[in-house]
Formats: structure tokens, C-alpha cells, sequence
């Protein structure tokens, strides 16, 4: 006797759930947003670069002084984090959109938000100290 986790997805239950999640604006407000931002986050690092100080603010959370300090490579880093949630969330909605549609369009929306807030966070610090 085979055994399946009840969450296991098969290709019907897939296409069940993530067919009706695609046309959906949430959906392609995330897929677009993460490409789109990922990509003007790299182009504003790649356009000031000359500009960009050795060192640059990034670690705000750190006291005052060169702990806050990094390399300006460390741009990089919520931008790819942003894309790295984007395919996790992804993963998810692909586990279990058939069950919970609500949870698949909350997570498109996280997605968004934290692509959003880290190009918003890579322009900041570009426009401040470049």
C-alpha cells in the first residue's frame, strides 16, 4: 500500500490551483514587481558605481560608525533576498493554492511589498551617498 501526503500535489490538483491564480492581478503584480524591481535596483547600483564611496551605510540596525559600513556589494543583498522570497512564495503557492487561494494572493502581495521596499531601500542609500 503507497501512502500520499495529503498535500502532495499532483499535476491535476497543480493546474487546479495555480490556473485560476495567474490571471489574477495579484499574480502578475508580483511577478512582474520582483523582475522589474530587481532589475532597476541592479541598473541604479550599476549606473552609480564610479560614484558609490569603497564603503557605503547599509547595516542600520548596528550603533553609530563603521559598523554600519559595508562594501557597496552589499547592495546586492535585499535585492537578492526580494527574489529569493519571490521564489519561495512561489513554491509555496504552488504547494498549496488549490487548498487555500486567499494564502496564495496574501503571499503574491509579500512579494510585491518586499521587492517594493528593497529597490526603495538599494535607491535610497544610491541617491544619498553617490
Amino acid at each position: 500500500m503507497k501512502f500520499i501526503f495529503p498535500t502532495t500535489p499532483t499535476p491535476e490538483r497543480f493546474l487546479q490551483g495555480i490556473a485560476p491564480l495567474r490571471r489574477t492581478w495579484e499574480y502578475r503584480a508580483a511577478s512582474a514587481g520582483a523582475i522589474l524591481q530587481g532589475i532597476i535596483g541592479i541598473v541604479a547600483i550599476l549606473w552609480n558605481w564610479r560614484k558609490l564611496p569603497p564603503v557605503v551605510p547599509i547595516w542600520y540596525s548596528q550603533p553609530w560608525g563603521e559598523d554600519r559600513l559595508s562594501s557597496p556589494l552589499f547592495l546586492l543583498v535585499p535585492i537578492g533576498v526580494a527574489i529569493i522570497i519571490y521564489l519561495t512564495n512561489i513554491a509555496v503557492v504552488v504547494r498549496y493554492a488549490a487548498d487555500h487561494p486567499i494564502f496564495a494572493r496574501v503571499l503574491f502581495m509579500t512579494s510585491l511589498l518586499v521587492s517594493s521596499l528593497s529597490v526603495l531601500f538599494v535607491i535610497r542609500i544610491v541617491t544619498l551617498v553617490g
